[in-house]
Order: C-alpha cells, then sequence, then structure tokens
C-alpha cells in the first residue's frame, strides 16, 4: 500500500513537471495555460483528496 501511494507521488511530480514545462511554453497563449493551469489544479486536488481517504479509510 505504500509502495503505491509512492509511485503515484512519483507519476504526480513527473506529471507536475511535464505540466510546468507545458505553461512554460504556453505563457504567450494566456488563454491555453490558464486552462492547463486549472486542470493540473484540479488533478492536485483529486490527489489530495484520495490521499485523504487513504489516511483516515474514508470511503
Amino acid at each position: 500500500m505504500v509502495s503505491a501511494s509512492v509511485m503515484t507521488v512519483n507519476a504526480s511530480l513527473l506529471r507536475f513537471s511535464c505540466w510546468f514545462e507545458l505553461i512554460k511554453e504556453t505563457v504567450s497563449n494566456s488563454c491555453l495555460s490558464v486552462v492547463c493551469f486549472y486542470t493540473w489544479l484540479g488533478a492536485v486536488f483529486v490527489f489530495l483528496l484520495f490521499i485523504l481517504r487513504l489516511s483516515y479509510g474514508i470511503y
């Protein structure tokens, strides 16, 4: 269970670096970068909810 969450953290960090590069490349196109930012924010929110559910055993 712990290794699975570590893998998830690694995957989210990798995803974060990808999103960060994408946002840096599309700063000139502000509309696209805003969409990417909010998509990334939503993914982080879902990930945090998932961690909370694992921590407290809420289903």
